[in-house]
């Protein structure tokens, strides 16, 4: 593709090598995080730019790509517990924000763009959100191009501890949860965050439960003894998902 078709995936998931691939083996079956967020953008991996934020030099023309996904992330990008390239994440993100770049974060993705256009993440008082949640559209929510064609209420994959609790003046709530109140933001023209995870796959959702069995027990999120059923409890939402990814670049990626 010409310069300035490319779409930029900047890779937030971690800065641990090993635990990245063992992401890659236990979700993606070996595959990496950028082929699941091509394959529900519904693009080739070639019509993306990937860049790992953790050890590559961030581009210098943010504009210079029609649209930027930033996905999930293993880091909690709370206050006082930045790294490094995590801070230098946030210059890139402002930057793009400032010249229009359309911009969907997805998880750590909203994390870390509300970080970096000066909001605040928390860790959430009601605890790990893990599972399939309930996601209700707010009336702007649902005139947003971005959930252009999702019910008013749908199933959505959620995995997060932490939580953008405040808006800022001039920031619109577009969905939430009875986890999270802030599950989905519009940020002027160009921006759009979700918290829960559209591009996740129900056999993805359910290795993570999988490899997350001690942990989720250990934060009273299941019972051990409940979690075939909870496993069973788990929505394939990648349809809805597919759709609003979609959707964020039909109605906000530049042409």
């Amino acid at each position: 593709m010409e310069r300035k078709k490319k779409i930029l995936f900047l890779d937030i998931l971690t800065d641990d090598r090993r635990l990245r691939r063992l992401i890659h083996k236990r979700l993606y079956g070996g595959k990496a995080y950028a082929d699941c967020i091509a394959a529900s953008l519904g693009v080739r991996k070639g019509e993306l730019r990937v860049v790992d934020a953790a050890f590559e030099e961030l581009p210098s023309r943010p504009d210079d790509f029609i649209a930027i996904i930033i996905g999930g992330s293993a880091l909690d990008p709370v206050k006082k517990r930045d790294r490094s390239w995590i801070g230098r994440s946030y210059g890139f993100i402002k930057k793009a924000h400032a010249r229009r770049v359309p911009i969907l974060g997805i998880c750590g993705g909203l994390q870390f763009t509300v970080r970096a256009l000066g909001g605040s993440v928390i860790f959430n008082p009601k605890g790990w959100h893990f599972g399939t949640a309930r996601v209700s559209l707010t009336t702007r929510g649902m005139r947003d191009p971005l959930f252009k064609g999702i019910p008013r209420a749908f199933a959505a994959t959620c995995n997060h501890r932490c939580i953008a609790p405040r808006m800022k003046p001039g920031w619109r709530r577009l969905a939430s949860s009875a986890n999270t109140q802030n599950e989905a933001i519009a940020i002027g023209a160009h921006t759009r965050l979700v918290m829960f995870h559209p591009e996740r796959t129900l056999s993805a959702a359910r290795a993570s439960a999988m490899g997350n069995k001690e942990a989720l027990a250990k934060e009273h999120v299941i019972r051990v003894d409940d979690f075939s059923d909870f496993l069973a409890s788990l929505a394939d939402t990648s349809a809805t998902g597919k759709k609003i990814m979609r959707n964020f670049l039909k109605h906000f990626a530049r042409r």
